[in-house]
């Protein structure tokens, strides 16, 4: 029974589920995100994340079954669309979208609507296969098959050459692309080359995603937490001087004071900073105050 619900018949509808449950999981912080901040990183991985969801869905309903059914298309076009979008959404979290990251989106997913309508136009038109010639149907299947798998690796090697040198979390992110690949692969080399009967290679294509949306929540997690730190620490100090700020200050002291724990104060004030500034200009007095605050911070 174990070994029917990993490598059976149920085994690609319990992998979709897992993956639904992660794709929610994560949906539903970049979508608070979205709510609060508004940034468009946010929106590009809420859509990716709801297309990967309804993908999940698509193949926990036609599971591993290799027919031309519309459900197939639609999972055929799904795929690379939302894992452009996906890519593209940890680029903006990072970056601004420019002109150059736009332009390679748009080209990717209107090339995958393409290779997905060439695909349908082929097996209708080009290659009529009759439904009880089964070894040539699988034949026909497969052939036309390849030019998405291509396709994949493509955008695959795309998005670890472009968006890699631009974010922060690059060995993170070039680990989540490595287990993408590997699950790709290891339904190419099943389907392809042994009409997926190995154990091994079915069990890499179904739950190697498993992972790699692991490691995607991990990295949307990790950032969205580095993003929260930095507008907290930029709430609670000083830009010019680092130091904690007068909000900050007052906030701890009146702590300290209502807890009755005993606590001390020092003023202190810079000789002659009104005549600094007047005569060699606020740079050098903002140098003067940085210097101040770096001496304060080191005796503190």
């Amino acid at each position: 029974m174990v070994r029917d619900l990993i490598l059976g018949s149920a085994g690609g509808t319990v992998s979709a589920m897992l993956v639904f449950l992660l794709l929610s999981l994560t949906a539903i912080m970049t979508f608070r995100m979205l709510m609060t901040r508004r940034k468009k990183s946010y929106f590009s991985l809420t859509f990716a994340l709801l297309l990967l969801a309804v993908q999940s869905v698509v193949q926990a309903v036609w599971g591993d079954g290799e027919n031309g059914s519309a459900l197939r298309y639609i999972g055929m076009c799904l795929q690379p669309v939302a894992f452009l979008t996906l890519n593209l959404g940890i680029y903006q979290m990072y970056n601004p979208t420019k002109r150059k990251a736009a332009f390679l989106y748009w080209t990717g997913v209107i090339l995958a609507f393409a290779v997905a309508a060439a695909h349908f136009y082929a097996s209708a038109v080009w290659f009529p296969v009759p439904p009880e010639d089964v070894a040539l149907a699988r034949e026909t299947r497969l052939f036309l098959d390849v030019w998405m798998d291509i396709f994949l690796y493509v955008l695959i090697l795309g998005c670890l050459h472009f968006v890699t040198p631009n974010i922060g979390q690059q060995i993170t992110f070039q680990l989540s692309l490595t287990i993408y690949f590997l699950a790709h692969s290891a339904g190419v080399v099943n389907r392809y080359f042994f009409n997926r009967e190995v154990d091994v290679l079915t069990f890499a294509e179904r739950f190697f995603p498993v992972l790699y949306f692991v490691i995607i929540f991990k990295l949307i997690f990790e950032r969205v937490l580095e993003l929260v730190q930095t507008a907290y620490y930029s709430a609670i100090t000083d830009g010019l001087t680092g130091l904690y700020n007068r909000n900050f200050f007052n906030r701890r002291l009146r702590r300290y004071v209502d807890e009755c724990i005993p606590v001390g104060v020092i003023f202190i004030d810079i000789d002659n900073f009104k005549k600094l500034n007047d005569t060699q200009g606020h740079q050098r007095g903002d140098e003067v105050l940085r210097r101040v605050a770096s001496i304060v911070a080191e005796e503190a």
